[in-house]
């Protein structure tokens, strides 16, 4: 699809059926890692088949996030490239769902919101939920609570999130929220709450929160009874 020039689509796009993406870009605040464990949840269980791959030197510092390579036995065996791909797939129910994940990009923010906007609009794509976990002083032991960022009054109305008002640096998920409601198309990220003193530490309770989370807002459902558990262990 050469007028998608930051973009390599994998063959012809899927036909879906008012499709939510998911935003769960690495490299923001993630506090205990939550939101990658949730994506990961998805990611297990929704069959995920690839859409497109960004144009990582046109999005990737790669002196910032440098390549790995793998070397055995003192031969250079393969480099593996940080990247940004859209995938898509179902959820438990059968709905269709995109995943948007990968390295934050490092540059060219505008370029890549307008790409990955005007990819959501011919794949049909109904929402916009991103992903997020930050440190809070709230214990352990109460579950993990969510609040939201969106420029929709009537999504900050609709739904029973904490809000605050406070100043701070944008990740590309507040870019992108933008970018899809100035297209019409609804656009939230929901932030599950972790205690302060575990940041660090994987954290499954805020996981099972924004994986709730997405069942509220949008209605995709995953399984999510491996995290329970582990929460109950932790």
């Amino acid at each position: 699809m050469t007028d998608l020039p930051d973009l390599q689509v994998h063959g012809n796009l899927p036909e879906l059926v008012s499709p939510v993406l998911v935003v769960a870009l690495k490299g923001w605040i993630d506090a205990a890692e939550s939101a990658a464990e949730a994506t990961s949840a998805i990611e297990s269980q929704m069959d995920p088949f690839p859409v497109a791959s960004y144009n990582s030197d046109v999005f990737i510092d790669f002196r910032a996030r440098r390549p790995t390579m793998e070397i055995r036995d003192g031969r250079n065996t393969h480099l593996e490239w940080p990247s940004i791909e859209i995938f898509s797939g179902h959820d438990a129910n059968g709905r269709d769902i995109l995943l948007l994940t990968g390295s934050e990009p490092d540059s060219a923010w505008h370029r890549f919101s307008a790409a990955t906007v005007e990819l959501g609009r011919r794949l049909g794509v109904s929402m916009m939920v991103g992903l997020g976990a930050y440190p809070f002083p709230t214990p352990h032991s109460r579950p993990s609570r969510l609040s939201c960022t969106t420029p929709s009054m009537e999504l900050v109305q609709r739904f029973g999130f904490l809000r605050t008002s406070v100043d701070v640096p944008a990740g590309m998920g507040a870019v992108l929220e933008h970018a899809f409601s100035d297209a019409g198309i609804p656009a939230i990220t929901l932030w599950a709450q972790v205690p302060q003193y575990l940041p660090s530490m994987s954290y499954p309770a805020a996981s099972v929160a924004l994986l709730d989370g997405l069942t509220e807002v949008c209605g995709l459902q995953f399984d999510r009874r491996a995290l329970e558990q582990e929460s109950i262990i932790q």
